[in-house]
């Protein structure tokens, strides 16, 4: 029974999924922000923008969804977009050009758009109450264990830009845009396999 989760082609997915937001989305930018010589102070109210932005994007990404059905999949990895780009001007721009990096810093706040959607793929598309319980516990660790191991791409020897923990980020957040991809099509493969065999009964995969 404790393995009936590993076996699911949806939970496998949603695992490698949470795996790769958890480690790209370590949470780097007062590091950064700190290297543009600023004071403590001043990294802390540079800081804030971040939180608009998030919450900002989760608004937008929540009202997309809830207008165009089965649009979950599809916004998730559209919200990657705007941190792919942020993670670019970090790792690009010259140290010199401090707001540039600074917005794109901001930009990848919108990450956490995909970790809101994931939470209610798992509740929605993963049966029984079991095997959600068990899914969902070991989708916890799986985030715990990103968030324990992203940060240690950041070296102090890099400082202040933190190639490697930047460059990590990037892969990180492009494999998470195309494993959401990937999802939505094994979803709307079950779904179709799912119309040509109403006998087996079932709900429909949400997307």
């Amino acid at each position: 029974m404790y393995l009936l989760p590993f076996l699911c082609v949806n939970f496998g997915l949603q695992f490698i999924d949470k795996l790769m937001l958890s480690v790209s989305s370590a949470s780097f930018q007062s590091l950064i922000t700190a290297g543009f010589e600023f004071t403590p102070l001043q990294v802390a109210l540079l800081n804030m923008p971040y939180g608009v932005f998030q919450a900002g994007f989760g608004l937008l990404a929540g009202s997309r969804v809830y207008k165009f059905p089965n649009s979950r999949l599809i916004i998730m990895a559209l919200s990657q977009v705007p941190p792919i780009i942020g993670t670019v001007f970090v790792n690009q721009l010259p140290q010199t050009n401090s707001w540039g990096q600074l917005v794109g810093i901001w930009l990848i706040s919108s990450f956490s758009v995909g970790h809101q959607i994931n939470l209610g793929l798992m509740t929605s598309n993963i049966t029984g109450s079991t095997k959600r319980t068990i899914s969902s516990a070991k989708v916890f660790v799986v985030y715990c264990a990103g968030q324990i191991s992203g940060p240690q791409s950041f070296k102090c020897k890099e400082a202040p830009g933190y190639r490697s923990g930047v460059i990590a980020m990037l892969c990180g957040l492009a494999l998470y845009l195309i494993l959401a991809i990937v999802l939505r099509a094994v979803y709307i493969a079950e779904n179709k396999k799912r119309d040509k065999a109403p006998e087996r009964g079932g709900e429909c995969a949400g997307f």
